[in-house]
């Protein structure tokens, strides 16, 4: 084996894959990343763990196509230490690898590619195409309300739904939801008019920083236990979590006794001030009072309190409610509209958010009781 590379090329590849190293990886190959080099000129670098797998391919000069697996994360960390110009990489004897890099020369010790194992050849049941922006940006906001108990695993996942003219995006850790829709037709298979699909929530979280700000589109295939996600020069491909996902429907309301609408950056900014000290009370509460025509938000602990009180408009019943300031912080960043709406029925019973500009998204999230 032996080609030149970019090292800046060189060096985005690798902080691709090597996002699929395996932490405590079954067999010690996983922790390599395999290179391979052929004659049409391309370096392909894959990582592989249990659950997922991610390859990059890259323009190179090959001279001799071939193959090595080099620990990955040293490898990593090396290359990006070399200086920006073309890096030589070729292998002799005993799976040695020499790399040259202007003055820079370095030798590892490579292992047999033979005992790495291959990519997975997912064959699909449905395919489709999303833009790499608007996934991301799907991605970004539900992917925060996943679980982090692996006792509920299906809840450490987000929901994938898709029917003939829209995909959604879906993520609830018990505590809150999180709903992305996008209007957009899919061609589902003819015995089908719903599919369904549970995306480990860390999965998402590395493919959204991957996946790039652009229209261009990311090719999206899956099967009952795959799922692939193919755009520009990577492909990734996870499995799917086992098991049934929570009916989240049945769980929202959808009428209410008080909705109020506010400014969503004011609203944001009051919480942001009460949720310095809710975080030194012993729940992270914050209480709101919602009168004719504002908020009053509170918050207590030993060394203080802080009072807001931001406008509103107001249509039914007064209400004195209290949450998690973290769970209602985390939900009004991901909006982008500058108006929301705040839905409520009783101050044990769930507030369902909204945009005042735009149905393509919901939120959910349970009150605190308190007295």
């Amino acid at each position: 084996m032996k080609f030149s590379i970019n090292c800046a090329d060189l060096q985005e590849g690798l902080s691709i894959s090597t996002r699929a190293l395996a932490v405590r990886p079954a067999q010690k190959i996983l922790e390599g990343v395999l290179i391979q080099c052929n004659a049409n000129n391309d370096v392909i670098l894959t990582c592989i763990d249990q659950k997922l797998s991610i390859r990059t391919v890259y323009h190179a000069d090959v001279e001799e196509p071939g193959t090595t697996v080099l620990p990955g994360r040293f490898f990593t960390e090396l290359i990006r230490k070399m200086p920006l110009s073309d890096i030589s990489i070729s292998s002799g004897e005993n799976d040695r690898v020499n790399i040259r890099c202007m003055s820079s020369n370095s030798t590892l010790s490579g292992s047999d590619s033979m005992e790495f194992p291959q990519m997975p050849n997912l064959i699909s049941n449905v395919s489709f195409h999303i833009a790499q922006n608007k996934f991301r940006d799907m991605i970004s906001k539900t992917v925060f309300a996943t679980s982090t108990d692996e006792n509920r695993q299906t809840f450490t996942g987000c929901l994938l739904e898709l029917t003939e003219h829209e995909i959604r995006l879906v993520a609830l850790d018990g505590f809150r939801i999180a709903v992305q829709i996008l209007n957009q037709y899919t061609q589902l298979p003819d015995d089908r008019t719903i599919v369904r699909a549970i995306v480990p929530g860390k999965v998402l979280t590395e493919l959204s920083r991957i996946l790039q700000d652009t229209e261009t589109e990311c090719s999206i295939s899956l099967n009952d236990k795959q799922i692939k996600f193919e755009f520009s020069n990577i492909e990734v491909v996870s499995v799917l979590l086992t098991g049934e996902y929570i009916d989240y429907r049945k769980m929202i309301p959808t009428s209410f006794k008080t909705t109020i609408a506010v400014n969503r950056m004011k609203y944001l900014e009051a919480m942001d001030r009460a949720s310095l000290l809710a975080k030194e009370g012993k729940n992270n509460t914050i209480r709101m009072k919602i009168d004719s025509d504002h908020i009053k938000l509170t918050s207590h602990a030993e060394v203080g309190d802080v009072v807001e009180y931001i406008d509103i408009q107001l249509e039914g019943d007064p209400l004195e409610i209290a949450f998690n300031s973290k769970y209602i912080s985390d939900i009004i960043r991901n909006i982008p509209d500058d108006f929301i709406s705040m839905n409520f029925n009783t101050n044990v019973s769930p507030c369902v958010i909204r945009g005042n500009e735009s149905n393509d998204y919901l939120y959910m999230v349970l009150p605190m009781r308190v007295n």
